[in-house]
């Protein structure tokens, strides 16, 4: 609590500097009398007051404070969402004014993921063909901020709005580069309810985006706010930026937010190298699976070329059982003998081989060429 406390010193601060009196000293040289300065009206009261946003699961510690019209009431959720192992602040915040008649929300930071390339395409193709791509609810194309709003959040805002929102106008702003790949941009797009209540729905876009090897790598974010009023959508809307302005992050828990942040990253790296080996390992049998297949084939192939080839020219050929040598010779005879110094012969009347010192060839089946 700290951070509030050192907010609210220099709110306080800033008050009794521009309150303007004279100490009593001054009043005296100058002739002023203590009355004049004590009929002097009180100073206005400021038109912020400093909230702190709590975390529940770092000990209910401040993560962050901002300012918010005096008068106004705030309400916070902050929860965690994890992506493996690493957290994902999940934090919505609504102010709304004493009368009920105009309100601010600022809604989760939304992730989202994206990869293309020859090789990402020639990998989504091959999964394909294995049983399908997984779904990945992560994965989407970055987009400005104006077609973010009317593709995604408007149509999630009617869900819970009080009927669909008629769109008025929009606003898109400049791109900010951040520089390494980071790009950041905001638009808005204004619009009415139909009870007559005025909308302005905003989007801030942050892209981080890197080109390896002909690869497009993309991890970006949409940060959205609503802001609504039944009277006065601009000044609203000025208190909306106001209060974004004014965010301060407490040290002490960025440190121990990073820490869970760093921790989860360990882990999911880890986790990321034992996938990698198993899908490797998987790679290798597969490619080793479709090279002794395409080989086979292409053997086969060959065999039976090999044997249309000898049947063609009235050939056969035939291997000696004992040595494994094989050769070719005229077809149409019954037996084919060899006296293994390279002299065959080939007749339809048996010989008694152990007589004369031949040994008979067996015929080789074409599936065995």
């Amino acid at each position: 609590m700290k951070l509030f406390v050192i907010l609210a010193v220099l709110l306080g601060s800033t008050v009794v500097a521009c309150d303007g009196q004279a100490p009593a000293s001054t009043a005296k040289k100058t002739g002023v009398a203590k009355s004049a300065a004590a009929a002097r009206p009180a100073p206005a009261a400021s038109r912020y007051e400093v909230h702190g946003v709590i975390d529940p699961g770092i000990s209910n510690m401040v993560a962050f404070a901002l300012k918010i019209p005096r008068g106004w009431r705030m309400k916070q959720s902050f929860q965690r969402a994890w992506s493996g192992a690493t957290p994902i602040n999940v934090i919505y915040i609504l102010l709304t004014s004493p009368d009920q008649r105009s309100a601010i929300e600022y809604f989760p930071e939304q992730h989202y993921h994206y990869m293309d390339g020859p090789q990402t395409r020639s990998m989504e193709q091959m999964a394909r063909q294995y049983g399908g791509v997984p779904s990945d609810p992560g994965k989407l194309a970055p987009m400005p901020p104006i077609a973010y709003i009317k593709n995604l959040a408007l149509p999630e805002l009617a869900k819970t709005a009080a009927g669909r929102i008629r769109v008025t106008g929009e606003q898109a702003g400049a791109v900010q580069n951040l520089g390494q790949g980071s790009q950041r941009v905001t638009g808005y797009v204004d619009g009415v309810l139909p009870s007559g209540r005025k909308v302005r729905i905003e989007t801030a876009v942050q892209t981080f985006t890197q080109n390896l090897n002909g690869e497009v790598y993309c991890n970006w974010s949409a940060t959205t706010n609503v802001t609504q009023s039944d009277t006065d959508l601009a000044a609203a809307y000025a208190y909306n930026l106001a209060a974004q302005k004014s965010v301060v992050l407490n040290p002490a828990w960025q440190q121990q937010n990073q820490q869970l942040v760093s921790n989860g990253q360990r882990s999911n790296q880890i986790e990321a190298q034992k996938r990698a080996a198993i899908q490797k390992d998987f790679q290798d049998y597969r490619n080793k699976l479709y090279n002794e297949t395409a080989a086979n084939r292409r053997a086969s192939q060959d065999r039976q070329n090999e044997a249309f080839g000898d049947l063609m020219r009235g050939e056969a050929k035939y291997e000696d059982a004992a040595t494994g040598e094989r050769i070719k010779v005229t077809d149409g005879y019954s037996h084919v003998y060899s006296d293994r110094q390279g002299n065959t012969l080939s007749t339809n009347v048996p010989l008694d081989a152990g007589q004369v010192n031949w040994q008979e060839l067996q015929r080789v089946e074409v599936k065995n060429y």
